[in-house]
């Protein structure tokens, strides 16, 4: 497995994801940030075919896991439309629950590789801008939910854009605890009055952006 190529994918990621972003969130065409993800993943699944190949069974546990979560997220995105809020709210606490249990198939069975964490990550990322998507669509938020979405998109192309060096992709245990929280938080305006909501959800975002503050602040050349 390269480990540059995933770094190559990440950052090409990036910077067309950030720029399919900023031209549906104007034209209010979604579909082309959409499609971009969805080819994005596959071609990450192409281009790193043969290190999948190494796991056993095929893909392995741990991976079989995060693909299916990539999945729901994805026709959720697709069929949201169609879902009143408690329903998009159990779709969510199904893919944080799975989560947790990629990482733990992948102790449990000795999976635990760069490319799965890559993996791992990405689709959390995916997972934060599909339901920030939603809320938006919805009314529930404010075009602001953007930001702490898109965060770690421009944390990539930044440090590729002026040569710096990036920090493990792996956080700290602080780190972790606030990325969850935010997961989490990206439920609320689906289940509790939204002024409440928006409220905790403003502070769970508030959290994220100030850790990747500290990454920002991190990063060498």
């Amino acid at each position: 497995m390269s480990t540059n190529t995933i770094i190559l994918w990440d950052r090409w990621q990036s910077a067309i994801l950030l720029m399919c972003w900023a031209i549906a969130y104007p034209m209010n065409f979604w579909p082309l940030l959409y499609w971009a993800v969805v080819l994005s993943f596959l071609c990450f699944v192409l281009i790193h075919y043969r290190d999948w190949m190494r796991f056993r069974p095929w893909f392995g546990y741990a991976n079989m896991v995060t693909g299916l979560r990539l999945l729901v997220i994805l026709l959720l995105a697709a069929y949201f439309e169609y879902l009143v809020d408690w329903q998009i709210a159990l779709v969510g606490i199904i893919v944080v629950i799975l989560d947790g249990v990629d990482g733990w198939l992948a102790r449990r069975f000795v999976q635990e590789s760069h490319i799965g964490a890559y993996f791992d990550m990405e689709t959390d990322v995916v997972y934060v801008l599909a339901f920030s998507t939603i809320l938006f669509l919805r009314g529930k938020v404010g075009d602001w939910i953007f930001f702490p979405a898109l965060l770690r998109y421009f944390y990539v192309l930044i440090s590729w854009l002026f040569h710096l060096k990036e920090e493990s992709a792996k956080g700290g245990k602080w780190a972790r605890w606030i990325a969850g929280s935010y997961f989490g938080a990206l439920l609320l305006p689906f289940i509790l009055p939204i002024w409440l909501a928006e409220i905790l959800l403003g502070i769970a975002a508030a959290g994220v952006s100030l850790s990747f503050l500290r990454s920002f602040l991190a990063l060498k050349t």
